[in-house]
């Protein structure tokens, strides 16, 4: 057992090995008969914790870190550290209840739609910048409002058809 003073003590019976050290107010758990301390806590093999547990600071991790339950991170958070790191998520991510939702068995991401139907699924308005190209059938349900000065449509085969009235102001 130790004694007042001690830095380092251990228990041969259950291989367990504790060292102090008052100067720099460190802990070392490990199994086996010697610790080297190079952290403030350090500990060696497997751990288990069966309560919270709460970190101030950066705390980094070396090999798989496995949570069986949730995990809640305050504040802000980095993953990766370098332009090749991936990040792979396995299951549905759900940012801020369907902000934005993927759904991994159908392959689908919704946006503010937690039942995304088609592999993009939007709920809500949409902007885009840019050059937009469709590979294939455009759809529209309701209207449409084109605001600039000039509408081109061209038919690289075939006819262009409209269904129903088509009303034109000014010259055609």
């Amino acid at each position: 057992y130790p004694e007042t003073g001690d830095t380092n003590w251990g228990d041969e019976a259950t291989d367990f090995a504790v060292q102090t050290s008052a100067a720099f107010g460190k802990l070392g758990l490990a199994s086996g008969t010697s610790v080297d301390i190079a952290q403030t806590l350090d500990v060696t093999g497997n751990t288990t914790l069966d309560a919270n547990l709460s970190v101030a600071g950066t705390t980094s991790f070396t090999g798989n870190v496995t949570l069986t339950n949730n995990l809640t991170v305050n504040g802000n958070t980095t993953l990766g550290n370098a332009s090749g790191d991936t990040i792979t998520v396995t299951g549905i991510v759900n940012v801020d209840s369907g902000g934005l939702y993927v759904d991994p068995v159908n392959n689908r991401v919704g946006i503010n739609d937690t039942t995304p139907s088609q592999a993009l699924d939007v709920t809500g308005n949409v902007a885009i910048t840019g050059n937009e190209t469709v590979g294939g059938t455009l759809g529209i349900t309701g209207d449409v409002s084109v605001n600039t000065n000039k509408f081109n449509v061209t038919a690289s085969s075939g006819n262009t058809t409209i269904a129903g009235t088509l009303g034109v102001t000014g010259n055609t």
